[in-house]
């Protein structure tokens, strides 16, 4: 299992309140997501996946800004406070952030989680890629629902 290592900061956010003394953790990739709805048409919501249109540069032009990063600021039990970063815009978001006891899993690893949500508008970010319907409005909305799920493994 390929796993990627947090950095001290960003390692609290699968910290329970217990656990607040910077031990790092790793994000398990197979137990996290990240996800986002957006409204569509005007009329549904619907959950985002990063396909390839989100990727090119209509969207977050992945060639030219590979990475999205969140870096935390601030912690305070119940909020995230932090810069996220996308599309080479960086912006000071608040998250609300739900954490978990810690638990040793049936292979003795020790494991808590984090599940943050937000809201964000992606024009805010240069992210203005749209169409204006024929029956008024646009096909994308601006406000953009941010769903974070991160299981972590202490090192």
């Amino acid at each position: 299992m390929t796993r990627s290592k947090l950095f001290p900061a960003a390692a609290a956010l699968l910290l329970s309140a217990g656990l607040l003394r910077a031990t790092p953790f790793e994000v398990d990739p197979t137990h996290s997501s990240v996800g986002f709805k957006v409204r569509h048409l005007m009329i549904s919501n619907v959950k985002g996946k990063f396909d390839a249109h989100l990727k090119s540069a209509d969207f977050f032009d992945a060639e030219k800004y590979p990475k999205i990063t969140f870096r935390m600021t601030k912690f305070d039990g119940g909020k995230v406070i932090g810069d996220l970063t996308m599309h080479g815009v960086t912006r000071t978001v608040t998250l609300k952030a739900e954490t978990s006891d810690t638990i040793k899993d049936p292979w003795g690893l020790t494991r808590s989680s984090v599940s943050l949500e937000g809201e964000l508008n992606r024009s805010d970010f240069g992210l203005v890629y749209n169409q204006v319907l024929e029956a008024g409005g646009v096909a994308i909305g601006d406000e953009i629902r941010l769903t974070v799920e991160l299981e972590g493994i202490a090192e």
